[in-house]
């Protein structure tokens, strides 16, 4: 695969940089390689014959300039995840590389002391400081800077690429930012931290870690949503953000799920309105035979006292509708404490609770899908405060009343408050449950205090999607096609009458069904992403090009499907510094690269160029060809592999050594789709029924399909 390193994590940047020097594909210029040569560099620039540095011009370099910055969303030719790409000119400093200015080793390192831990293409720890000392170039520098300025925000990013365009100086700068807006304001202030530390002059980073960090905490994800949304993608559940605050799409289509923060798509609204009542809360708990609080509500500040009595001292006063926290006053033993109490909490609008104070340790659960996947225990009663780890500790019983609890009120996930003498007792006697909270908060069980924090996004991804679903639906991905959309629209026919509710997103418009939702080109990133939003699409099918890859990405992560029937021209790609033949595999290879491993590459065996891309697929490659006996797929054929290819009589399904099935075509109608049609018509032809055969739909399906097809619909979708 192109990207090795990342490839066993594609959804995980985990860590400091760990590789930033090597690019397995051949889109952009070559790896920046140590600047250890010295030949054509300014005398002034050079090493002496001793190997001592020479002084450096004696003047500011003028500021490298950001030309533009592209936002790729989704899979492309550098990664399979979101990155900022910056277009840098690097102006006269293209002569001047790290080694040959004095004092910006010293000042970089300095600076940010974490660059020690970046690799970079070295493989081991100070491989980026040694780059650097040896002589590497200031775009290189700047993605370093970028990325460790993420870090230190608390942005956990580790992909970063540098790579030359073949205009002089002018280069490609590539780091993952999970926001756009993000990403861009880390690669600025990069771009003015080497600069400074280049000239020599003042930089404030704190300042500079401050404004990203105040960004990132705008933009990005709650630290309970990154922890659901990260134990999806580790379990190759793709993700979509629904807004810019915490609402996100799990899985594609009619297999999605969704959440905001922990309320998910299965959270009952009366539900939390039980749970935010604690008086009828408190009732139906009771009544279920779980342990709580005596108490009541009280009218006035003298029947609050009048409660308390009655209860016994000390009590606890709290509002009744609301948080755990709204207008609660704990451990009050004497009539001025409860009244005064009540009037505070009444002062809020809602009745107010009068019940007994239960002392002990208080304690936090997070139940999901029925069961307490962590518990985080804080050293007085009611405290929030500097909680520990608990979920060893929870007896069997407890764990058990909890559960119930979250059950009676009708919630899927919820945090359970407890206050108990010992958590490690059966509940009843020595404790009770004082609150079930819906759209509970995570923080508690994930921050730094916990030392070994429970694994609570996965516990909430396995209650979503119980082992076995992967919120997939089939996708075909199609590349290549030129001016016809003829293949992607049989494809999206075929899984339209095998049952599916099928989107197509191609050049003739978006198709959802029967029904054309739009006329215009729908190859971007907005159209597709558009339809695997709608939770009606069982099945998607894509066409995307070469400019689409390059400039936005796939709006899916994964296919089942990925065709490539041509290799690309690579015409018009000048302003992505694509100019040459040689750089369309790199290119193209994105639609193989997608492939999931139970998945199949769909490649035309016609084209040598595109028989190359085969090795990148994670998956079955299946061939097709015009020609019987395309060396390729004869070749293919003896390893067992599966092939499609052209007879006069029709198409030819074959594997290995197996029987051939043959989906005869009449004469009547080989001049449009037979023998005697154009080419072009015949290879779209023999891709979509390629797909349909890895996408296991019935063959007799897919024959009828073919004998049945209007001439209208095969020649508008083939101009």
């Amino acid at each position: 695969m192109r990207f090795l390193p990342q490839r066993g994590e594609r959804h995980a940047d985990q860590g400091r940089p760990q590789e930033s020097g090597a690019f397995y594909g051949p889109v952009f210029g070559p790896v920046l390689q140590i600047k250890a040569q010295t030949a054509g560099l300014p005398a002034a620039a050079r090493k002496s014959e001793n190997g001592a540095q020479l002084a450096a011009p004696q003047r500011k370099f003028a500021d490298m300039k950001i030309l533009r910055m592209n936002w790729v969303r989704g899979p492309g030719v550098w990664t399979y995840r979101s990155i900022i790409e910056a277009v840098l000119d690097i102006g006269e400093l293209e002569d001047f590389p790290s080694n040959t200015i004095p004092g910006y080793y010293e000042r970089l390192t300095a600076w940010l002391p974490g660059l020690v831990e970046h690799k970079c293409g070295v493989g081991e720890r100070g491989g980026f400081l040694q780059r650097l000392r040896e002589g590497t170039w200031p775009g290189h520098v700047m993605e370093h800077v970028a990325l460790e300025l993420q870090m230190q925000a608390g942005m956990n990013t580790a992909f970063g690429k540098t790579r030359m365009t073949g205009e002089h100086a002018v280069y490609k700068v590539v780091i993952r930012a999970f926001d756009e807006a993000v990403g861009r304001l880390a690669l600025e202030s990069a771009r003015d931290l080497v600069m400074a530390a280049i000239n020599g002059t003042p930089y404030d980073v704190p300042a500079a870690i401050a404004r990203l960090k105040a960004l990132g905490e705008q933009r990005c994800f709650s630290a309970g949503t990154a922890c659901i949304v990260d134990a999806a993608l580790a379990r190759g559940i793709p993700c979509i953000r629904l807004n810019e605050s915490n609402l996100v799409q799990l899985g594609h289509g009619a297999a999605q799920r969704r959440i905001w923060a922990t309320t998910t798509d299965r959270t009952s609204a009366i539900a939390a309105g039980i749970s935010r009542d604690k008086d009828l809360l408190r009732g139906l708990l009771k009544g279920a035979g779980i342990p709580v609080p005596e108490g009541r509500v009280a009218n006035s500040a003298e029947d609050a006292w009048e409660a308390a009595e009655d209860i016994g001292l000390p009590v606890t006063v709290k509002s009744a509708i609301g948080g755990r926290e709204r207008g609660l006053a704990l451990n009050l033993a004497t009539r001025e404490q409860v009244m005064a109490a009540w009037q505070a909490a009444d002062a809020l609008g809602d009745d107010v609770i009068v019940e007994k104070f239960i002392p002990g340790h208080a304690c936090r659960l997070l139940v999901a899908g029925g069961r307490v996947v962590a518990a985080t225990r804080y050293a007085e009663a009611h405290s929030t405060q500097n909680g520990s780890d608990a979920t060893s500790h929870i007896h069997p019983g407890t764990a058990a009343l909890a559960a119930l609890a979250v059950r009676v009120t009708g919630l899927d996930i919820a945090g359970v408050d407890l206050v108990a003498q010992d958590l490690a007792a059966p509940l009843p006697g020595q404790g009770v449950i004082v609150g079930v909270h819906a759209g509970p908060d995570l923080r508690m069980h994930l921050r730094p205090s916990v030392y070994d924090p429970p694994p609570v996004g996965e516990a909430i991804v396995e209650h979503l999607f119980p082992l076995g679903e992967s919120g997939r639906i089939p996708i075909v991905g199609m590349l290549g096609g030129g001016a016809s959309s003829f293949a992607p629209r049989l494809v999206s026919s075929w899984l339209h009458l095998h049952g599916l509710r099928t989107a197509l997103a191609c050049q003739e418009g978006l198709f959802l069904g029967a029904r054309q939702l739009s006329k215009s080109d729908s190859r971007g990133y907005d159209a597709g992403e558009r339809m695997l939003i709608n939770r009606t699409v069982q099945a998607a099918v894509f066409e995307t090009t070469p400019r689409h890859i390059l400039a936005e990405g796939l709006p899916y992560d994964r296919c089942q499907v990925g065709v490539v029937l041509a290799m690309p021209s690579h015409e018009g790609l000048q302003e992505h510094y694509v100019s040459e033949a040689q750089q369309m595999p790199g290119v193209a290879r994105t639609q193989v690269d997608v492939v999931l491993p139970t998945g199949a590459a769909v490649l035309n065996a016609d084209d040598p160029a595109v028989l190359t891309l085969a090795e990148y697929s994670d998956g079955e490659v299946l061939l097709f060809s015009l020609d019987e006996q395309n060396p390729a797929l004869t070749a293919h054929r003896a390893r067992g592999g599966r092939v499609v290819f052209a007879r006069p009589q029709g198409v030819v399904l074959a594997q290995g050594s197996g029987p051939e099935q043959m989906l005869s075509v009449p004469p009547s109608t080989r001049t449009r789709i037979g023998c005697d049609a154009p080419d072009d018509v015949r290879r779209h032809i023999l891709a979509a029924v390629a797909a349909a055969w890895a996408l296991n739909l019935p063959t007799e399906l897919v024959h009828a399909g073919l004998l049945h097809m209007r001439k209208s619909v095969a020649m508008s979708a083939y101009h």
